[in-house]
């Protein structure tokens, strides 16, 4: 029998972190067993203890008391010496991986007994949000208890931990960086197809990639290992990639900085309502009549306007899109009360999972019936989620009136098989084919080759990004049936009014 102490810090007493059974929530490794250090208590109980393969004696720093707790029976444990104990407040509860607290006692521990390089890989579920909502807490937990077992798999010769919501981090040496399994990991893990309750879940993760070497790392560095991470993670998001390597360029600490400034003006402006929508015009190639306007959002500054790329991204990630969505199409709502003619409204993935936000733009909508001259814009990965809940919202929506348009279509999968059973009223063609559709006769064939099929389909094409007199050119030329871009009409304060 082995007989140790452990010495932890926690507000809680020893009996109440650790339950009777603990066994279970334990995480065992081989390696050196522990030195003996026993208390009287337990030396006393030793002969009553033979039944019991470990006994830990444990003193908690903060109540300043000792306290002995059994933690499991021979059979329990395997057949290996102990190196390593984890007290339930290290352990993630849902998937079983050690946790961010654990992870900062770790790092100092590899770092003093490694001198190798080692990288740090951190990774979370995109539009997670949205599969929360839609499938609830138990398919949540599934969810990250599935990751988290594809990481173990797949990231076999590294640590993996659980940081928080749907982050997880990994630690690998260097010399397994290079191995070509990590590159197939990567590209297995980027994309994971669950079952759960006979519905198919489909996810796809980001990573962010930082090397770092375990010589010259100080104790500053190490208190600030995340943040390069997180930076490499949110520039793969912002390029729209699944993996970015960070290798501390400064243009991108600059740029993650201002990332998170975006966070505070969203949240300051829906505190101090300065969040405006501004209305560019959708003209009809043919006949060059205004056909409608699609709403954009601005923030009022004191140095001027803000526009939508130094926040739009951080709304999700932040949990502020239902509230973005709700303040732009509150301010529609009274623009079109003044002027007539169709608007366009963007919506996110988490506004057609969210029964609640859902609800609110439908009760819009519905006012002075608003929805018969209303677009819903969602971008093209939005229905990717879960097609079936999709298109029950999308049919909520559509019994107020509105009509139903693709944003951004060809950034992503180009997926007919879905707009099949979506049934938009229009395509609009992402800016990645239009911007150079003058100079590259590539995306002229595909952007024919989508047009063709979406006139099949009796869908309307809109091209997005016309930004000068060739593209224009060329976008009437292929058949696309309208246009909207600086070139025509930049985004206004008022919607354009013909003459």
């Amino acid at each position: 029998m082995d007989i140790c102490s452990l010495t932890f810090d926690t507000p809680a007493t020893a009996k109440e972190a650790i339950q009777p059974d603990v066994s279970r929530m334990l995480w065992l490794h081989t390696g050196s067993e522990f030195s003996m250090e026993l208390s009287q208590k337990i030396r006393e109980l030793y002969k009553e203890l033979c039944d019991y393969t470990l006994a830990v004696a444990l003193h908690d720093n903060y109540c300043n008391q000792n306290h002995e707790w059994l933690l499991t029976k021979e059979e329990e444990l395997p057949g290996y010496p102990i190196q390593q104990v984890l007290l339930p407040q290290q352990i993630d509860p849902i998937t079983g991986l050690r946790n961010q607290n654990y992870f900062h006692k770790y790092i100092r521990e590899y770092i003093q007994l490694s001198s190798d390089d080692f990288y740090l890989i951190i990774s979370d579920i995109d539009q997670f949000r949205a599969v929360s909502h839609f499938y609830g807490t138990e398919a949540e937990q599934y969810a990250l208890t599935r990751v988290a077992e594809h990481l173990q798999q797949y990231m076999e010769n590294s640590e993996v931990f659980r940081l928080s919501g749907d982050q997880f981090l990994i630690l690998m040496p260097a010399h397994y960086f290079t191995d070509i399994k990590l590159e197939t990991a990567l590209e297995q893990l980027s994309r994971i197809e669950l079952n759960w309750n006979n519905y198919q879940i489909n996810i796809s993760m980001s990573f962010g990639i930082v090397r770092h070497d375990s010589d010259s790392l100080t104790e500053k560095d190490i208190s600030g290992l995340l943040s390069n991470t997180n930076m490499a993670l949110n520039q793969a998001k912002r390029l729209k990639k699944s993996t970015f390597i960070f290798s501390g360029e400064p243009h991108l600490k600059l740029e993650y900085g201002q990332y998170l400034r975006g966070v505070g003006l969203l949240s300051d402006a829906l505190k101090q309502d300065t969040l405006e929508a501004f209305y560019q015009p959708i003209i009809c190639n043919k006949t060059h009549r205004l056909l409608s306007h699609e709403c954009l959002a601005r923030i009022r500054h004191k140095y001027g306007w803000i526009g939508a790329d130094q926040f739009i991204p951080q709304a999700s990630q932040f949990r502020l899109q239902g509230k973005l969505t709700l303040r732009i199409l509150e301010k529609a709502r009274k623009t079109m009360q003044k002027y007539p003619g169709r608007f366009s409204i963007n919506l996110a993935p988490e506004d057609l999972f969210d029964d609640q936000i859902l609800s609110a733009i439908i009760k819009l909508l519905n006012e002075q019936q608003l929805g018969k001259r209303v677009t819903i814009e969602l971008v093209e990965t939005s229905s990717l989620i879960n097609l079936s809940r999709s298109i029950q919202s999308i049919e909520k929506l559509r019994a107020t009136g509105c009509k139903l348009a693709i944003d951004d279509f060809g950034s992503g999968f180009a997926n007919f098989s879905y707009i099949y059973r979506l049934k938009p009223d229009y395509l609009k063609l992402d800016g990645s084919l239009i911007r150079d559709l003058d100079r590259n006769p590539e995306l002229r064939t595909i952007v024919k080759g989508i047009i063709s099929i979406a006139s099949e389909l009796k869908i309307e094409t809109v091209a997005e990004f016309v930004h000068n007199e060739s593209v224009y050119y060329w976008v009437k030329k292929l058949g696309v049936d309208a246009s909207q871009g600086f070139y025509l009409f930049p985004p206004q304060e008022i919607p354009h009014q013909p003459d």
